[in-house]
């Protein structure tokens, strides 16, 4: 999931693309065996992605992870939108992408708030194109 070259237009969006597919799929995949659901499994989960992964100072623990969980446990991947900060090409380095300032600034003030992304704040971003539904029946 960390690859970008060789997928999608070679940029950042690609590997941002396949980090969403890989999330999703993998909270899909959790749910449907029951990790959720059944606490030893969901510690020892926990447990062992704090050891393999690198991850934010918060979520460091694996009783940080759980409780990360367990506020996410009802949320479905097929209810989940994905999104990239709106973005354009850096015009010195096409494998770059660079924020659109303003429309970045109201997708934050959106999640801040709680309200929905407007469609103006992504209408010009070059990740709207990459942006897609993605499926989990693997």
């Amino acid at each position: 999931v960390r690859t970008r070259h060789g997928v999608g237009d070679g940029s950042d969006l690609g590997r941002i693309q396949l980090q969403q597919t890989f999330i999703k799929a993998l909270i899909h995949r959790a749910k449907s065996i029951g990790v959720v659901s059944n606490p030893a499994r969901a510690y020892a989960l926990a447990d062992t992605a704090t050891k393999t992964v690198s991850a934010d100072s918060n979520l460091a623990s694996a009783d940080k992870l759980l409780g990360l969980a367990k506020d996410l446990k009802h949320i479905s991947p097929d209810h989940m939108n994905m999104l990239t900060l709106p973005v354009r090409y850096d015009t010195h380095d096409t494998g770059r992408v660079l924020p659109l300032t303003q429309a970045s600034h109201q997708v934050w003030q959106a999640l801040r708030h709680d309200h929905p992304i407007p469609k103006s704040a992504t209408d010009n971003s070059v990740a709207a194109r990459t942006d897609s539904p993605v499926t989990t029946d693997t």
